[in-house]
Protein backbone atom coordinates (compact mmCIF):
# COMPACT_ATOMS: atom_id res chain seq x y z
CA UNK A 1 0.00 0.00 0.00
CA UNK A 2 0.99 3.65 -0.45
CA UNK A 3 1.95 5.61 1.66
CA UNK A 4 -0.29 8.82 2.57
CA UNK A 5 1.85 12.02 2.59
CA UNK A 6 2.44 12.93 6.25
CA UNK A 7 1.82 16.83 5.38
CA UNK A 8 -1.66 16.16 4.21
CA UNK A 9 -2.66 14.58 7.56
CA UNK A 10 -0.94 16.15 10.55
CA UNK A 11 1.23 18.89 11.28
CA UNK A 12 4.93 18.20 11.53
CA UNK A 13 4.23 19.82 15.04
CA UNK A 14 2.24 16.78 16.31
CA UNK A 15 5.44 13.95 15.40
CA UNK A 16 6.81 12.86 18.43
CA UNK A 17 10.39 13.24 19.34
CA UNK A 18 11.04 9.20 19.62
CA UNK A 19 12.30 7.32 16.61
CA UNK A 20 11.74 3.63 16.27
CA UNK A 21 13.47 1.88 13.24
CA UNK A 22 11.19 1.46 10.11
CA UNK A 23 11.35 -2.24 9.87
CA UNK A 24 9.19 -1.86 13.41
CA UNK A 25 6.81 0.35 12.13
CA UNK A 26 6.13 -1.81 9.31
CA UNK A 27 5.95 -5.35 11.02
CA UNK A 28 3.24 -3.83 12.90
CA UNK A 29 1.36 -2.94 9.06
CA UNK A 30 1.99 -5.90 8.20
CA UNK A 31 0.29 -7.72 10.99
CA UNK A 32 -2.29 -5.11 10.75
CA UNK A 33 -2.77 -6.00 7.06
CA UNK A 34 -2.46 -9.41 7.37
CA UNK A 35 -5.80 -9.88 10.20
CA UNK A 36 -8.13 -7.14 8.49
CA UNK A 37 -10.26 -9.29 8.33
CA UNK A 38 -10.16 -11.05 11.75
CA UNK A 39 -12.17 -8.77 14.23
CA UNK A 40 -10.78 -10.82 17.56
CA UNK A 41 -6.85 -10.89 16.45
CA UNK A 42 -7.22 -6.98 15.20
CA UNK A 43 -8.30 -5.68 18.36
CA UNK A 44 -5.50 -7.64 20.31
CA UNK A 45 -3.05 -5.74 17.62
CA UNK A 46 -4.48 -2.64 18.33
CA UNK A 47 -4.58 -3.28 22.09
CA UNK A 48 -0.78 -3.94 22.09
CA UNK A 49 -0.18 -0.73 20.18
CA UNK A 50 -2.13 1.34 22.61
CA UNK A 51 -0.24 -0.24 25.50
CA UNK A 52 2.78 0.26 24.30
CA UNK A 53 5.27 3.07 25.46
CA UNK A 54 6.10 4.20 21.99
CA UNK A 55 2.30 4.42 21.21
CA UNK A 56 2.53 7.80 20.07
CA UNK A 57 4.88 7.16 17.90
CA UNK A 58 4.02 4.31 16.54
CA UNK A 59 0.05 5.90 15.96
CA UNK A 60 1.59 8.68 14.75
CA UNK A 61 3.31 7.00 11.62
CA UNK A 62 0.54 4.34 11.39
CA UNK A 63 -1.82 6.87 10.72
CA UNK A 64 -0.05 7.67 7.58
CA UNK A 65 -0.80 4.48 6.40
CA UNK A 66 -4.39 3.55 4.35
CA UNK A 67 -4.51 0.62 6.15
CA UNK A 68 -5.51 2.48 9.44
CA UNK A 69 -7.66 5.00 7.14
CA UNK A 70 -8.87 1.26 6.12
CA UNK A 71 -9.81 0.31 9.68
CA UNK A 72 -10.75 3.96 11.48
CA UNK A 73 -12.16 5.85 8.46
CA UNK A 74 -13.61 8.29 11.00
CA UNK A 75 -10.53 9.78 12.12
CA UNK A 76 -10.46 10.99 8.41
CA UNK A 77 -13.62 12.34 8.10
CA UNK A 78 -13.42 16.27 7.36
CA UNK A 79 -15.72 18.80 9.15
CA UNK A 80 -16.96 21.90 7.39
CA UNK A 81 -13.53 23.18 7.97
CA UNK A 82 -12.10 20.89 5.95
CA UNK A 83 -10.56 19.39 9.49
CA UNK A 84 -10.39 15.54 10.33
CA UNK A 85 -9.28 14.05 13.75
CA UNK A 86 -6.10 14.03 12.28
CA UNK A 87 -5.42 17.52 11.95
CA UNK A 88 -8.37 18.92 13.74
CA UNK A 89 -6.89 22.37 15.66
CA UNK A 90 -8.00 23.09 19.09
CA UNK A 91 -7.86 26.95 19.08
CA UNK A 92 -9.09 27.45 22.95
CA UNK A 93 -7.27 28.92 25.86
CA UNK A 94 -8.16 25.21 27.83
CA UNK A 95 -5.89 23.22 25.13
CA UNK A 96 -1.82 23.21 23.80
CA UNK A 97 -2.65 20.69 20.90
CA UNK A 98 -4.61 19.10 18.31
CA UNK A 99 -7.20 16.67 18.74
CA UNK A 100 -5.37 13.88 17.58
CA UNK A 101 -1.85 14.66 19.65
CA UNK A 102 -3.92 15.66 22.34
CA UNK A 103 -6.04 11.72 21.97
CA UNK A 104 -1.97 10.51 21.47
CA UNK A 105 -1.04 12.04 24.94
CA UNK A 106 -4.04 11.05 26.66
CA UNK A 107 -3.60 7.49 25.04
CA UNK A 108 0.45 6.96 26.11
CA UNK A 109 -0.23 8.68 30.03
CA UNK A 110 -3.75 6.85 31.12
CA UNK A 111 -3.16 4.08 34.02
CA UNK A 112 0.42 5.11 33.93
CA UNK A 113 1.26 6.99 37.48
CA UNK A 114 -1.77 6.94 39.72
CA UNK A 115 -4.13 3.81 40.55
CA UNK A 116 -3.15 0.06 39.77
CA UNK A 117 -5.15 -1.51 36.68
CA UNK A 118 -5.36 -4.82 35.50
CA UNK A 119 -4.34 -5.81 31.95
CA UNK A 120 -8.44 -5.64 31.28
CA UNK A 121 -8.77 -2.11 32.87
CA UNK A 122 -5.51 -1.07 30.67
CA UNK A 123 -7.42 -1.63 27.74
CA UNK A 124 -10.72 -0.72 29.05
CA UNK A 125 -8.93 3.30 29.23
CA UNK A 126 -6.43 3.25 26.40
CA UNK A 127 -9.66 2.09 23.86
CA UNK A 128 -11.54 4.96 25.84
CA UNK A 129 -9.08 7.70 25.44
CA UNK A 130 -8.32 6.45 21.73
CA UNK A 131 -12.08 7.53 20.89
CA UNK A 132 -12.86 9.97 23.67
CA UNK A 133 -12.42 12.76 21.50
CA UNK A 134 -12.96 11.50 17.82
CA UNK A 135 -16.31 13.60 17.70
CA UNK A 136 -14.57 16.86 17.93
CA UNK A 137 -14.04 17.52 14.63
CA UNK A 138 -17.87 17.30 13.77
CA UNK A 139 -19.10 19.83 17.09
CA UNK A 140 -16.20 21.91 15.81
CA UNK A 141 -17.85 26.05 15.99
CA UNK A 142 -15.35 28.82 15.23
CA UNK A 143 -16.48 32.15 17.04
CA UNK A 144 -16.38 35.59 16.11
CA UNK A 145 -13.19 35.88 17.86
CA UNK A 146 -11.76 32.76 16.00
CA UNK A 147 -11.76 31.08 19.16
CA UNK A 148 -13.57 27.19 18.99
CA UNK A 149 -15.45 25.45 20.53
CA UNK A 150 -16.48 21.89 20.59
CA UNK A 151 -19.95 21.94 22.65
CA UNK A 152 -21.44 18.11 22.24
CA UNK A 153 -18.46 16.40 21.22
CA UNK A 154 -18.81 13.46 24.06
CA UNK A 155 -22.56 12.29 23.05
CA UNK A 156 -20.63 12.79 19.40
CA UNK A 157 -17.88 10.36 20.57
CA UNK A 158 -20.15 7.68 21.98
CA UNK A 159 -22.19 8.21 18.58
CA UNK A 160 -18.89 7.33 16.70
CA UNK A 161 -17.70 5.17 18.64
CA UNK A 162 -20.47 2.60 18.86
CA UNK A 163 -19.60 2.02 15.39
CA UNK A 164 -16.06 1.61 15.66
CA UNK A 165 -16.32 -0.82 18.98
CA UNK A 166 -19.01 -2.82 17.35
CA UNK A 167 -16.69 -3.33 14.39
CA UNK A 168 -13.99 -4.76 16.65
CA UNK A 169 -13.90 -7.57 19.37
CA UNK A 170 -15.01 -6.31 22.66
CA UNK A 171 -17.80 -8.07 24.99
CA UNK A 172 -21.41 -6.03 25.85
CA UNK A 173 -19.85 -5.29 29.18
CA UNK A 174 -16.57 -3.81 27.85
CA UNK A 175 -18.45 -1.66 25.47
CA UNK A 176 -20.88 -0.33 28.08
CA UNK A 177 -17.92 0.78 30.06
CA UNK A 178 -15.52 2.17 27.33
CA UNK A 179 -18.91 4.59 25.94
CA UNK A 180 -20.10 5.57 29.30
CA UNK A 181 -16.45 6.46 30.30
CA UNK A 182 -16.04 8.91 26.96
CA UNK A 183 -20.21 9.81 27.34
CA UNK A 184 -18.76 11.62 31.01
CA UNK A 185 -15.08 12.06 30.65
CA UNK A 186 -15.73 16.12 30.20
CA UNK A 187 -18.76 16.31 32.82
CA UNK A 188 -18.23 18.22 36.20
CA UNK A 189 -14.35 19.85 36.00
CA UNK A 190 -15.30 22.52 37.52
CA UNK A 191 -15.12 22.71 41.78
CA UNK A 192 -18.45 24.66 41.77
CA UNK A 193 -19.61 20.91 39.50
CA UNK A 194 -18.81 18.71 42.59
CA UNK A 195 -21.87 18.54 44.47
CA UNK A 196 -22.26 15.38 46.12
CA UNK A 197 -25.06 14.54 44.06
CA UNK A 198 -23.33 15.49 40.45
CA UNK A 199 -20.70 12.68 41.89
CA UNK A 200 -23.43 10.25 42.82
CA UNK A 201 -24.85 10.46 39.81
CA UNK A 202 -21.57 9.87 37.50
CA UNK A 203 -21.49 7.01 40.33
CA UNK A 204 -25.47 5.79 39.57
CA UNK A 205 -24.40 6.07 35.90
CA UNK A 206 -20.87 3.43 36.24
CA UNK A 207 -23.89 1.22 38.38
CA UNK A 208 -22.51 2.57 40.96
CA UNK A 209 -19.41 0.01 40.96
CA UNK A 210 -16.45 1.29 42.62
CA UNK A 211 -13.44 -0.06 39.96
CA UNK A 212 -15.73 1.52 37.20
CA UNK A 213 -15.89 4.91 39.24
CA UNK A 214 -11.85 5.31 39.40
CA UNK A 215 -11.54 4.27 35.94
CA UNK A 216 -13.47 7.81 35.35
CA UNK A 217 -11.00 8.93 37.99
CA UNK A 218 -8.12 7.95 35.77
CA UNK A 219 -10.25 8.89 32.30
CA UNK A 220 -10.53 12.48 33.28
CA UNK A 221 -6.96 12.54 34.98
CA UNK A 222 -5.39 11.53 31.57
CA UNK A 223 -7.77 14.20 29.69
CA UNK A 224 -6.70 17.01 31.90
CA UNK A 225 -3.07 16.38 31.52
CA UNK A 226 -2.67 16.68 27.79
CA UNK A 227 -4.50 20.03 28.01
CA UNK A 228 -2.75 23.42 28.46
CA UNK A 229 -0.84 23.48 31.85
CA UNK A 230 -3.04 25.81 33.76
CA UNK A 231 -6.05 24.05 32.91
CA UNK A 232 -4.16 20.83 34.91
CA UNK A 233 -2.80 22.69 37.63
CA UNK A 234 -6.57 24.15 38.32
CA UNK A 235 -7.83 20.07 37.88
CA UNK A 236 -5.54 18.85 40.47
CA UNK A 237 -8.04 20.11 43.08
CA UNK A 238 -11.16 18.80 41.18
CA UNK A 239 -8.93 15.61 40.75
CA UNK A 240 -8.87 15.40 45.06
CA UNK A 241 -12.34 16.19 45.15
CA UNK A 242 -12.85 13.03 43.12
CA UNK A 243 -11.20 11.02 45.61
CA UNK A 244 -12.63 12.05 48.30
CA UNK A 245 -15.81 11.60 46.90
CA UNK A 246 -15.25 7.85 46.30
CA UNK A 247 -13.36 7.44 49.47
CA UNK A 248 -16.97 8.95 50.97
CA UNK A 249 -19.32 7.14 48.50
CA UNK A 250 -18.09 3.85 48.18
CA UNK A 251 -16.39 2.98 51.75
CA UNK A 252 -12.36 3.32 52.49
CA UNK A 253 -12.00 0.19 52.42
CA UNK A 254 -8.65 -0.39 50.77
CA UNK A 255 -5.89 2.07 51.75
CA UNK A 256 -4.15 2.58 48.60
CA UNK A 257 -7.16 1.61 45.60
CA UNK A 258 -5.82 -2.28 43.81
CA UNK A 259 -8.21 -3.29 41.73
CA UNK A 260 -9.91 -6.78 41.11
CA UNK A 261 -11.59 -8.34 37.91
CA UNK A 262 -14.65 -6.08 37.07
CA UNK A 263 -15.04 -7.93 33.67
CA UNK A 264 -16.77 -9.29 32.26
CA UNK A 265 -19.14 -9.84 34.64
CA UNK A 266 -20.14 -5.86 35.48
CA UNK A 267 -23.37 -4.65 35.38
CA UNK A 268 -24.46 -1.80 34.63
CA UNK A 269 -27.87 -1.44 35.81
CA UNK A 270 -28.59 -0.86 39.53
CA UNK A 271 -30.98 -4.14 40.77
CA UNK A 272 -33.86 -2.51 41.99
CA UNK A 273 -35.62 -6.02 43.04
CA UNK A 274 -34.95 -7.68 46.17
CA UNK A 275 -37.17 -11.09 46.70
CA UNK A 276 -37.04 -11.02 50.30
CA UNK A 277 -38.90 -8.06 50.78
CA UNK A 278 -41.83 -8.42 52.40
CA UNK A 279 -44.75 -5.81 51.42
CA UNK A 280 -46.27 -5.71 54.79
CA UNK A 281 -43.13 -4.06 55.78
CA UNK A 282 -43.48 -0.97 53.04
CA UNK A 283 -43.12 2.27 54.93
CA UNK A 284 -45.38 5.47 54.43
CA UNK A 285 -43.90 8.41 52.43
CA UNK A 286 -45.20 10.83 55.41
CA UNK A 287 -43.57 11.94 58.60
CA UNK A 288 -45.44 10.63 61.86
CA UNK A 289 -45.86 7.14 63.83
CA UNK A 290 -48.20 4.37 61.63
CA UNK A 291 -49.98 1.43 63.39
CA UNK A 292 -49.44 -0.96 60.34
CA UNK A 293 -45.60 -0.52 60.98
CA UNK A 294 -43.59 -1.52 63.56
CA UNK A 295 -40.06 -0.45 64.55
CA UNK A 296 -37.13 -2.48 63.92
CA UNK A 297 -34.19 -2.33 66.24
CA UNK A 298 -33.65 0.67 68.89
CA UNK A 299 -32.87 4.24 68.17
CA UNK A 300 -29.74 3.82 70.08
CA UNK A 301 -28.59 1.17 67.42
CA UNK A 302 -28.94 3.61 64.89
CA UNK A 303 -25.52 5.85 64.90
CA UNK A 304 -23.86 8.89 63.01
CA UNK A 305 -21.91 6.37 60.74
CA UNK A 306 -25.55 4.29 59.84
CA UNK A 307 -27.28 7.49 59.11
CA UNK A 308 -24.26 8.24 56.72
CA UNK A 309 -24.31 4.99 55.02
CA UNK A 310 -27.79 5.06 54.69
CA UNK A 311 -27.46 8.18 52.90
CA UNK A 312 -24.76 6.90 50.99
CA UNK A 313 -26.66 3.59 49.84
CA UNK A 314 -30.05 5.93 49.42
CA UNK A 315 -27.93 8.24 47.14
CA UNK A 316 -26.47 5.30 44.69
CA UNK A 317 -30.06 3.74 44.77
CA UNK A 318 -29.26 0.88 47.49
CA UNK A 319 -31.27 -0.46 49.82
CA UNK A 320 -34.23 1.32 48.68
CA UNK A 321 -37.67 0.52 47.22
CA UNK A 322 -40.21 2.35 45.69
CA UNK A 323 -43.96 1.25 46.04
CA UNK A 324 -46.40 3.17 44.49
CA UNK A 325 -50.61 4.03 45.09
CA UNK A 326 -52.88 4.74 42.39
CA UNK A 327 -54.51 7.97 42.44
CA UNK A 328 -58.03 7.51 41.16
CA UNK A 329 -59.99 10.32 38.78
CA UNK A 330 -63.71 9.49 39.87
CA UNK A 331 -65.19 10.95 36.85
CA UNK A 332 -63.24 8.73 34.28
CA UNK A 333 -63.20 6.14 36.84
CA UNK A 334 -59.01 5.34 35.86
CA UNK A 335 -55.79 5.75 37.51
CA UNK A 336 -54.23 9.56 37.00
CA UNK A 337 -51.27 8.77 38.69
CA UNK A 338 -49.56 6.91 41.54
CA UNK A 339 -48.42 8.47 45.03
CA UNK A 340 -44.83 6.97 45.58
CA UNK A 341 -43.81 5.58 49.35
CA UNK A 342 -40.67 4.62 50.06
CA UNK A 343 -38.83 1.35 52.16
CA UNK A 344 -35.11 1.92 53.30
CA UNK A 345 -33.70 -1.48 54.23
CA UNK A 346 -31.42 -2.28 56.53
CA UNK A 347 -30.26 -5.55 58.08
CA UNK A 348 -32.10 -4.18 61.94
CA UNK A 349 -34.86 -3.23 60.04
CA UNK A 350 -35.68 -0.10 61.06
CA UNK A 351 -38.49 1.99 60.26
CA UNK A 352 -38.88 5.05 58.26
CA UNK A 353 -39.60 6.99 60.97
CA UNK A 354 -36.25 5.78 63.06
CA UNK A 355 -34.34 6.92 60.00
CA UNK A 356 -35.52 10.07 59.54
CA UNK A 357 -35.57 10.71 63.53
CA UNK A 358 -31.82 9.79 63.40
CA UNK A 359 -31.30 11.35 59.95
CA UNK A 360 -31.92 15.00 61.48
CA UNK A 361 -30.43 14.54 65.01
CA UNK A 362 -27.04 14.17 62.41
CA UNK A 363 -27.93 16.95 60.29
CA UNK A 364 -28.54 14.19 57.59
CA UNK A 365 -32.36 15.03 56.94
CA UNK A 366 -32.19 17.56 53.70
CA UNK A 367 -29.65 14.48 52.13
CA UNK A 368 -31.56 12.00 52.58
CA UNK A 369 -34.73 14.08 51.77
CA UNK A 370 -33.50 14.51 48.47
CA UNK A 371 -31.83 11.49 47.29
CA UNK A 372 -35.58 10.09 48.24
CA UNK A 373 -36.88 12.99 45.81
CA UNK A 374 -34.55 12.27 43.46
CA UNK A 375 -34.37 8.28 43.28
CA UNK A 376 -38.06 8.10 43.06
CA UNK A 377 -38.08 10.72 40.06
CA UNK A 378 -35.97 8.67 37.78
CA UNK A 379 -37.76 5.30 38.68
CA UNK A 380 -40.98 6.46 37.75
CA UNK A 381 -39.67 7.48 34.42
CA UNK A 382 -38.23 4.08 34.06
CA UNK A 383 -41.63 2.44 34.80
CA UNK A 384 -43.59 5.01 32.93
CA UNK A 385 -41.68 5.60 29.33
CA UNK A 386 -45.07 6.75 27.79
CA UNK A 387 -45.18 9.51 30.42
CA UNK A 388 -49.06 8.68 30.43
CA UNK A 389 -49.21 8.47 34.56
CA UNK A 390 -48.84 11.49 36.79
CA UNK A 391 -46.26 10.91 39.45
CA UNK A 392 -46.95 12.44 42.98
CA UNK A 393 -43.60 12.77 44.54
CA UNK A 394 -42.97 13.70 48.41
CA UNK A 395 -39.84 16.12 49.59
CA UNK A 396 -40.09 18.27 52.36
CA UNK A 397 -40.25 22.15 51.66
CA UNK A 398 -37.07 23.03 53.39
CA UNK A 399 -35.15 20.19 51.84
CA UNK A 400 -36.01 21.02 48.58
CA UNK A 401 -35.41 24.80 48.97
CA UNK A 402 -31.81 23.81 50.29
CA UNK A 403 -31.16 21.56 47.15
CA UNK A 404 -28.24 22.65 45.04
CA UNK A 405 -28.52 21.13 41.81
CA UNK A 406 -31.89 21.58 40.82
CA UNK A 407 -31.26 21.34 37.20
CA UNK A 408 -31.34 17.67 37.44
CA UNK A 409 -34.85 17.66 39.20
CA UNK A 410 -35.83 19.66 36.07
CA UNK A 411 -33.99 17.17 33.89
CA UNK A 412 -36.22 14.15 35.28
CA UNK A 413 -39.35 16.27 35.25
CA UNK A 414 -39.11 17.42 31.85
CA UNK A 415 -41.27 16.02 29.49
CA UNK A 416 -43.12 14.08 32.60
CA UNK A 417 -46.08 14.57 34.63
CA UNK A 418 -45.21 15.20 37.90
CA UNK A 419 -46.40 16.58 40.86
CA UNK A 420 -44.29 17.73 43.47
CA UNK A 421 -45.65 17.02 47.31
CA UNK A 422 -44.84 19.92 49.70
CA UNK A 423 -44.54 18.97 53.20
CA UNK A 424 -43.84 20.87 56.09
CA UNK A 425 -44.94 23.69 54.01
CA UNK A 426 -45.50 25.99 56.43
CA UNK A 427 -42.20 26.28 57.91
CA UNK A 428 -40.86 27.98 54.99
CA UNK A 429 -41.92 31.86 54.55
CA UNK A 430 -44.76 32.34 52.42
CA UNK A 431 -42.99 34.79 49.33
CA UNK A 432 -40.07 31.54 49.45
CA UNK A 433 -42.76 28.97 49.23
CA UNK A 434 -44.47 31.52 46.32
CA UNK A 435 -41.42 31.09 44.45
CA UNK A 436 -40.17 27.66 44.87
CA UNK A 437 -43.63 26.69 43.51
CA UNK A 438 -43.46 29.33 40.70
CA UNK A 439 -40.28 27.56 40.08
CA UNK A 440 -41.47 24.37 39.88
CA UNK A 441 -44.66 25.34 37.64
CA UNK A 442 -42.14 27.05 35.24
CA UNK A 443 -40.87 23.25 34.12
CA UNK A 444 -43.99 22.25 33.35
CA UNK A 445 -44.76 19.89 36.44
CA UNK A 446 -47.18 20.78 39.64
CA UNK A 447 -46.63 21.77 42.95
CA UNK A 448 -49.24 20.57 45.59
CA UNK A 449 -49.72 21.50 48.91
CA UNK A 450 -49.60 18.36 51.23
CA UNK A 451 -51.23 17.67 54.18
CA UNK A 452 -53.44 20.68 53.90
CA UNK A 453 -55.90 19.49 56.61
CA UNK A 454 -52.75 19.70 59.23
CA UNK A 455 -51.13 22.49 58.54
CA UNK A 456 -51.79 26.66 59.70
CA UNK A 457 -52.62 27.39 56.41
CA UNK A 458 -55.81 28.87 55.06
CA UNK A 459 -57.31 29.20 51.27
CA UNK A 460 -56.07 32.75 51.26
CA UNK A 461 -52.53 31.44 51.78
CA UNK A 462 -53.14 29.14 48.91
CA UNK A 463 -54.27 32.39 47.16
CA UNK A 464 -50.85 33.68 47.25
CA UNK A 465 -48.38 30.65 46.79
CA UNK A 466 -50.82 30.07 43.21
CA UNK A 467 -49.98 25.84 44.06
CA UNK A 468 -51.77 23.35 40.89
CA UNK A 469 -52.81 20.73 43.38
CA UNK A 470 -53.78 20.18 46.82
CA UNK A 471 -54.24 17.18 49.41
CA UNK A 472 -56.66 16.71 52.10
CA UNK A 473 -56.37 13.71 54.58
CA UNK A 474 -59.91 12.45 55.41
CA UNK A 475 -59.62 11.30 58.96
CA UNK A 476 -63.45 10.98 59.28
CA UNK A 477 -66.68 11.37 57.78
CA UNK A 478 -68.21 13.68 60.43
CA UNK A 479 -70.38 16.10 59.53
CA UNK A 480 -67.92 19.11 60.13
CA UNK A 481 -65.15 16.74 58.53
CA UNK A 482 -67.54 16.42 55.00
CA UNK A 483 -68.61 20.57 55.51
CA UNK A 484 -64.81 21.31 55.13
CA UNK A 485 -64.10 19.23 51.91
CA UNK A 486 -67.33 20.15 50.50
CA UNK A 487 -65.74 24.15 50.96
CA UNK A 488 -62.64 23.29 49.75
CA UNK A 489 -63.93 21.13 46.77
CA UNK A 490 -65.85 24.75 45.36
CA UNK A 491 -62.66 26.81 45.99
CA UNK A 492 -60.03 24.42 43.81
CA UNK A 493 -62.88 24.03 41.65
CA UNK A 494 -62.95 27.89 40.89
CA UNK A 495 -59.25 28.45 40.79
CA UNK A 496 -58.57 25.28 38.63
CA UNK A 497 -57.20 23.66 41.16
CA UNK A 498 -56.79 19.74 41.72
CA UNK A 499 -58.21 18.55 44.72
CA UNK A 500 -56.34 14.94 45.81
CA UNK A 501 -58.19 13.68 49.37
CA UNK A 502 -55.85 10.57 50.73
CA UNK A 503 -56.65 8.36 53.20
CA UNK A 504 -59.79 6.91 51.99
CA UNK A 505 -59.42 3.27 52.99
CA UNK A 506 -63.33 2.26 53.48
CA UNK A 507 -66.39 2.81 51.10
CA UNK A 508 -67.58 4.92 53.56
CA UNK A 509 -65.16 7.49 52.73
CA UNK A 510 -65.70 7.10 49.64
CA UNK A 511 -69.17 7.14 49.44
CA UNK A 512 -69.00 10.57 51.30
CA UNK A 513 -66.23 12.29 49.14
CA UNK A 514 -68.18 11.10 45.91
CA UNK A 515 -71.41 13.02 47.07
CA UNK A 516 -69.51 16.42 47.51
CA UNK A 517 -68.12 16.29 43.98
CA UNK A 518 -64.51 14.86 45.16
CA UNK A 519 -62.70 13.58 41.74
CA UNK A 520 -59.68 12.35 42.74
CA UNK A 521 -58.87 10.21 45.97
CA UNK A 522 -56.20 8.18 46.84
CA UNK A 523 -56.26 5.21 49.88
CA UNK A 524 -56.29 1.50 50.73
CA UNK A 525 -59.83 0.75 49.69
CA UNK A 526 -58.16 0.45 46.29
CA UNK A 527 -55.30 -1.84 47.70
CA UNK A 528 -51.80 -0.86 49.50
CA UNK A 529 -49.11 0.24 47.57
CA UNK A 530 -47.52 -2.05 45.30
CA UNK A 531 -44.09 -2.26 43.25
CA UNK A 532 -46.00 -1.78 39.56
CA UNK A 533 -48.13 0.65 37.95
CA UNK A 534 -50.71 -2.60 37.84
CA UNK A 535 -54.03 -0.80 38.62
CA UNK A 536 -56.61 -1.41 35.42
CA UNK A 537 -59.91 0.29 35.08
CA UNK A 538 -61.64 -2.80 35.15
CA UNK A 539 -60.63 -3.26 38.95
CA UNK A 540 -61.38 0.51 39.61
CA UNK A 541 -64.79 -0.04 37.82
CA UNK A 542 -65.21 -2.83 40.02
CA UNK A 543 -64.19 -1.31 43.21
CA UNK A 544 -66.48 1.84 42.25
CA UNK A 545 -69.34 -0.25 42.23
CA UNK A 546 -69.11 -2.31 45.57
CA UNK A 547 -68.83 1.39 47.03
CA UNK A 548 -72.13 2.06 45.95
CA UNK A 549 -72.78 2.28 42.13
CA UNK A 550 -76.24 4.25 42.36
CA UNK A 551 -74.21 7.36 44.02
CA UNK A 552 -71.67 7.45 41.34
CA UNK A 553 -74.34 7.68 38.60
Amino acid sequence: MEELEFDDLIDKEYAPKINLPKSEIDGWISKLSMHTNSPETLTKLYTSILMDDNVMFILTRISQNPIFRQHFPEFYEKNKYGESVINCQQNTMYHRYGVFKHTLCTIESVGKDSLKFNAQELKILKWTMFLHDIGKPRAKMINGSGSDSFAGHDDISVEIAVDILDRFYFTEDEKNVILTLIKYHDKFLNEGDLTYDNLSFLAKELGNKRDLFYLLIEVKVADNKAKSLDVYNRFINVQNKYFEFATDYFGNEEENKMFGSILPNAKFVVDLDDDDDDESEITTKREGPTSEYEDGGSDVDITEKTIVGLCRDVTSGKRLKCYYQPVIDLKNKVVEGYEVYYKIITDENFSYDQIIKKAKEFERYDKLQQMLFVNSLERFNELNPSASLTEYINIDARSYKNYVNKSRIFDSIAGKKVVVDFNNFELINTNDLRDMVAEIQKVKAKACIDNFESSNKTVRDIDKIEPKVVKYKITDTDENTIKQIKELVSYCTARLIRLVVFGVDSAEKLNALISIGVRYVEGKYFGKPTDGLDMTKAKIEQLLAQAGEEIIC
